[in-house]
């Protein structure tokens, strides 16, 4: 797939964007240590062999207290220290929000980064959110997709082409998040914009079927791909509305961004024209998209009560998982 592109590019973006989302790790692993006196956190265990969910809110998680007003209040503060013996682990990562008034922290102590007066603002919890991981296991795997198939799809594609589906397919992932996730609590990493990179081979896998070996075991491949990514998402920080928003991106940018195949390199003005104009309302639906998840967000609205079901995208109906819908 993504033959038809004669430039072997080297994958700068992929390189540059692993190496950002380890030293993001390695700080927050400095942070754990500071804050807990361990490197991982054991109290409750990290799945992921990561540090707290204070921690990876500190480092730009998306978590939506930190982004606008909620219900949620009486943080336990992120300098006093706790029990830390070891406990049971979570298989989704929350903050306490029971301490008592008298011992509780704002939820300005809780976000760091920049500040704010009574009014959370962090949107750019859409972007960081991509860069931050939950885990040397969650950083482990997405990297075998994000530096295995994204790199050669980069080299195929070229830098600025497949950083640009990358990006918008990791935010519009973290928009959905933001609007149908728990508001309590933090998901993170870079899946969201490796299911964008997966439409886009989805695209050209369908574009090109006729002039791919075996295609039907190519789509074979990837769908089964999706529905691990998928199974991955119940795990403690990746975020399956990140990973379906990503895809939906991934599609919609694709279809702007993959290059012509040999057979339209010699293309009449009209059909120029149209392809422009496909372009032009592609990204304006994907504008209009991204617009309507944030509306809902910002104004307090619960898909969970429009859509019951969609909630079990994010959690399991076993072991009271769900019960983080009700905080």
């Amino acid at each position: 797939m993504l033959q038809k592109e004669p430039h072997n590019w080297f994958p700068l973006f992929s390189y540059l964007s692993a190496l950002g989302m380890i030293v993001a790790l390695v700080v927050s692993f400095i942070q754990n240590k500071q804050l807990t006196g361990s490197i991982i956190e054991v109290s409750p265990f990290n799945l992921m062999l990561g540090p707290s969910t204070q921690v990876l809110v500190f480092e730009g998680a998306r978590y939506s207290p930190c982004m606008r007003l909620t219900d949620l209040s009486h943080f336990n503060c992120p300098n006093i220290s706790t029990d830390n013996s070891p406990s049971p682990p979570s298989m989704i990562l929350g903050l306490d929000s029971t301490a008592s008034s008298e011992n509780s922290c704002g939820i300005q102590d809780v976000c760091g980064m920049t500040s704010f007066e009574n009014d959370p603002n962090q949107w750019y919890r859409v972007i960081t959110a991509t860069f931050v991981h939950s885990g040397i296991v969650h950083y482990f795997c997405n990297m075998l997709v994000h530096l295995g198939l994204g790199r050669r799809v980069e080299r195929r594609l070229n830098p600025l082409r497949y950083g640009l589906v990358w990006l918008i397919s990791g935010i519009f992932g973290f928009i959905a998040s933001t609007t149908f996730s728990p508001t309590s609590s933090a998901t993170m990493g870079c899946s969201g914009s490796l299911f964008g990179i997966g439409a886009l081979l989805m695209i050209d896998l369908l574009r090109s079927w006729r002039l791919i070996a075996d295609p039907g075991w190519q789509l074979t491949k990837l769908i089964t791909l999706m529905i691990l990514g998928l199974a991955y998402g119940y795990l403690p920080g990746p975020d399956n509305f990140a990973h379906i928003g990503g895809f939906i991106a991934g599609l919609l940018v694709g279809l702007v961004v993959m290059p012509s195949t040999k057979q339209e390199f010699y293309v009449s003005k009209a059909r120029i024209i149209v392809r422009w104009l496909v372009r032009v309302i592609i990204l304006a639906l994907l504008i209009v998209a991204s617009s309507l998840l944030l509306n809902t967000f910002y104004k307090g609205e619960k898909p969970e009560e429009l859509f019951s079901w969609c909630k079990y995208l994010a959690c399991l109906p076993i072991n009271d998982m769900c019960n983080i819908y009700n905080v």
